[in-house]
């Protein structure tokens, strides 16, 4: 049987549009991580151009991608000239604490059946394979964070719908013996988890935090 080939999943490689490079940017800033966030600024120049970037940016081309590397440290007069370059500008809006949102506004806490129904309709997504399926219950700019994704994009954490998209394609393709068996879901305030076994038998737990909509916007996949 021939081999899989794989490479590095590179998120630069999927920001296409400036909307795409707002999005990610913008989820990454969400996160109040700074290195996080000179990483995706990075992964936006290298999409845009480093090259043209450090140049609009009044800045040399090494000198830059060390700084926005995962580990460099670019003071804020450096990421502000990046932004400029890029096209984008920061927007701050006041932090909402849960205690402010209505009732309306706050997702109840998920009842069993609604539990197990998604954790079915999930598990029966990535058996058939169905990408387009699995993405459906997340939103545009979902964070989510793995081990196996720290090993694959370096970070641990992969943003946004179409990254994802990108990112288990790539997986998928390179398990076509992918299966999930599902152990037993658990359920939290606003989050659920779904504790399963993959195809090696591996124990795995995957924890959904969702919005009021009931889509997942940030979620933890933890392997024993």
């Amino acid at each position: 049987m021939p081999k899989n080939k794989t490479r590095v999943w590179d998120p630069a490689e999927h920001l296409i549009t400036d909307e795409d490079m707002a999005a990610y940017l913008d989820a990454a800033l969400q996160e109040g991580d700074s290195a996080l966030i000179a990483a995706a600024l990075g992964d936006v120049a290298r999409a845009k151009g480093m090259s043209q970037i450090a140049r609009d940016a009044g800045l040399g081309r090494e000198s830059l991608y060390k700084a926005l590397s995962a580990e460099g440290n670019p003071e804020f007069a450096t990421i502000m000239k990046v932004i400029a370059a890029l096209g984008l500008k920061l927007h701050a809006s006041p932090a909402q604490s849960a205690v402010d949102l209505t009732d309306d506004q706050q997702m109840d806490n998920w009842s069993r059946s609604d539990a197990e129904a998604f954790a079915t309709n999930w598990i029966d997504a990535w058996n058939r394979h169905d990408i387009d399926e699995i993405l459906s219950h997340y939103v545009d700019d979902v964070v989510f964070l793995s081990p196996v994704a720290a090993q694959r994009v370096g970070h641990g954490r992969v943003i946004g719908r179409e990254a994802l998209r990108s990112y288990w394609s790539a997986g998928l393709a390179a398990q076509p013996q992918l299966r999930f068996e599902l152990d037993t879901v658990l359920i939290g305030f606003e989050t659920v988890t779904i504790c399963y076994r993959n195809h090696r038998k591996q124990s795995v737990a995957e924890t959904f935090e969702f919005n009021e909509s009931g889509k997942v916007v940030r979620a933890y996949a933890c392997y024993r």
